[in-house]
């Protein structure tokens, strides 16, 4: 889950490396889904800054078959890195 807390987040920067918005029936969330791959954001104002949590612990890990492939193939569509 990503929540994000003073700006509205982008979604065409997750769609522009191929993911898809599915909407979930609330206008502050949304799922971005590409293959069995999907992220949970959401628009949260009052959520607690990062750097205020006091705990770093946070991480996902995300394991890409092709990598090389899809690197190249997201560059295509402009991606950068």
């Amino acid at each position: 889950m990503y929540l994000i807390r003073d700006n509205p987040y982008n979604p065409s920067n997750l769609c522009s490396i191929g993911f898809t918005i599915q909407e979930i029936g609330d206008d502050g969330w949304r799922t971005f889904e590409k293959d069995t791959c999907r992220i949970m954001a959401g628009h949260c104002p009052d959520v607690l800054p990062p750097k205020k949590l006091g705990d770093h612990a946070y991480f996902a890990y995300i394991q890409v078959d092709g990598l090389d492939d899809y690197f190249k193939q997201v560059q295509a569509k402009g991606a950068e890195s």
